[in-house]
């Protein structure tokens, strides 16, 4: 652990540098929905934050809301969700978990 201990006003006061660090990196913000709950929220993160935990239920099912989506179809699941994890297999939705394989995709 990278902890460092400075004196601030005369006391001893431990730094978690590593905390330090990430504070201080580029961070992204802007309006942010979760994907479980549909709960939306403005938040903030280090750049490259794929997800967040959502205020409202707890789960790390946060994203930020401004995605760039395609003119086309988009494919949907059955809970109203439209954000899926790509596997070797087919897809899976992050809202409730149901999967399908490609094969069953049109």
């Amino acid at each position: 652990m990278a902890e460092e201990i400075a004196m601030i006003e005369g006391e001893s006061v431990v730094i978690d540098m590593a905390a330090e660090r990430i504070a201080r990196e580029p961070h992204q913000q802007g309006p942010c929905v979760c994907v479980r709950c549909r709960h939306e929220w403005r938040g903030g993160a280090p750049e490259g934050t794929l997800n967040m935990e959502c205020p409202a239920c707890h789960l790390n099912t946060g994203i930020f809301a401004a995605i760039i989506l395609p003119s086309e179809d988009i494919y949907g699941c059955r809970c109203g969700n439209i954000f899926f994890t790509v596997t070797r297999t087919g897809i899976v939705c992050v809202s409730c978990g149901m999967g399908k394989q490609y094969s069953e995709l049109e």
